[in-house]
Order: structure tokens, then sequence, then C-alpha cells
């Protein structure tokens, strides 16, 4: 007999306790689960006649359905201006634990409030809803910029590349002063709603996240706001690192002098969105 993998029989068992469905297939032998079903390890033999011992009754015990209530709002929490655009949201939520979004990101142990995004962001763009799927989209974006920094090199001396703790992302012109109007959590969302009318485009804004210095017990804060078109295409340009030269270059294709620019360099250097190389 193989030896038991705890982790692997945990996984499967959170999952069952968590959607109705997948526990009635996982629990009843006569109904054969594929590994991509089973998520990947899939468990060995002796691992699942292990978890078909495990009363139903065990898996089903959750009175008044608080813990996976309190689960799912946990994971919401980083969703406010989504739930407030729109009381469907709250559906879309309810069926985050029965999606392969949900069961792929348990499987492989992927941040569950991103799977989350990702199942929001899917199920807002079946209902074409256009304006609340890029709310979603923009609250996804900020959850996997708290978690990771974006790629960057390192500057040469004398060269200035963007810092790595800066994202920068697209959306539809007039997201984040829709997003931005729906902060908060007032009792009246229908009246929360109506107060966020700034329409989302069909064309496209920059928008700048900046992660800030946080700590291992909570959310990586970020500092957020909408990047003119020629500060967008700057950092852009600077994604690698760029020498003296090349600054200069830039500025005289954009009608600027590069003393100008170094300034403004400057200031982005001191607010940590850009690095300069010693």
């Amino acid at each position: 007999m193989s030896a038991i993998r705890p982790p692997v029989v945990q996984r499967l068992l959170f999952r069952a306790r968590m959607d109705p469905t997948f526990r009635l297939r996982l629990l009843a032998p006569a109904l054969p689960m594929d590994d991509a079903e089973l998520g990947e390890p899939p468990p060995s033999p002796s691992e699942l006649a292990l978890i078909r011992t495990t009363p139903e009754a065990d898996l089903s015990a959750d009175p008044g359905g608080r813990s996976k209530a309190q689960f799912l709002t946990n994971l919401a929490s980083e969703f406010q201006a989504s739930l407030a655009s729109n009381p469907v949201v709250l559906e879309f939520l309810g069926d985050f634990c029965s999606s392969p979004e949900f069961h792929q990101a348990v499987a492989r142990e992927e941040y569950l409030v991103l799977a989350l995004g990702q199942h929001l962001e899917s199920r807002a763009l079946r209902s074409g809803d256009r304006e609340l799927a890029a709310i979603i989209q923009l609250e996804k974006a900020l959850a996997w910029a708290r978690r990771h920094p974006a790629s960057s090199q390192d500057p040469g001396p004398g060269e200035a590349v963007r810092s790595p703790q800066v994202h920068r992302i697209s959306l539809p012109a007039g997201t984040l002063a829709r997003a931005e109007n729906l902060k908060g959590s007032p009792a009246d969302l229908s009246a929360q709603r109506d107060s966020s009318k700034t329409d989302v485009s069909s064309e496209l804004e920059a928008i700048l996240v900046l992660r800030r210095p946080g700590t291992a017990f909570a959310p990586r804060p970020l500092h957020v706001e909408r990047l003119e078109p020629l500060v967008a295409t700057l950092l852009d340009f600077l994604e690698t690192p760029r020498d003296l030269s090349a600054r200069a270059e830039f500025a005289t294709e954009h009608d600027a002098k590069p003393a100008e620019l170094e300034a403004f360099l400057d200031g982005l250097v001191a607010d940590g969105v850009v690095r300069r190389g010693r």
C-alpha cells in the first residue's frame, strides 16, 4: 500500500466540504472520476479509499452554512466595489465553490482570491455586463499586485528602470473613477450604485498600481491612480533599463527637454515608481 499524503487528502476533503456535487461524486465508488476532475497530483487508490471511509455527514456538517459563508466573505473582501456595483455579483459569489476555478486553485495550491476574481470576471463577461467585468478586472489586478511584484531588471550605472513594485494595467476608461465612487459599504447599495454614473467607454485608460511596504499579517497596501498617456508611455519605455542617451532621445521625441525629463524622473524615484542605477 502506498504512503498516504496528507496534503492531497486534505485538499480533496476541503473541496468536498465546499461543493456538495463534488462531495457526492467523490464518495460514490460507482461514479468514476478522472485525474483532471480529482486534481493534480491525483489521489492514489489508498488515499481515495481512505477519503471514502469518511462519513458523508461529517463532510456536510456546517450548521446554517456558516463556515462556507465566512469563507466566501473573507475572499470577497477584496472585491467590494464589484459587490457594490451590481447585486448579481452575490449570485456569482455563491457559485464559486462549484466552479472549475475553485477546484483548480485548491488542487494546485494557488491563491483562492485570484481564482475568485477569474470566476467573477468570467461570469460577468458571460452575462454581457461590460462595466461590471471592468470593475472586477480592476479588483482582480489589485489582488494580484498585493501578492506579486512585477518583473524588473536591475539598472546599471546611469540607467533608470521601472520599479518592480509597479504594475501598469489598462482598462476601459472610467473604470477607476467608477470603482472609487463605489468604495465603502453603505446600507443602501442601490443608492450607492446610483451615485456612480461614470460611464465605462470603449477607450482604454492606463492605471498605475504601486505596492507599498506591508507586513506578513495584512494585505500589502496599494497606491492606485490613473496615468496621463505620456506618463504611461514613459513607464512602458522604462520597462527595461534605459541609459541617459536613450532617455534624452525619448524626451526629444515627445517635445520635452532632457533636463525636464530627468527632473520628472527624480520625482518618480522619490515616489518609488522608478529606480536609478548607481
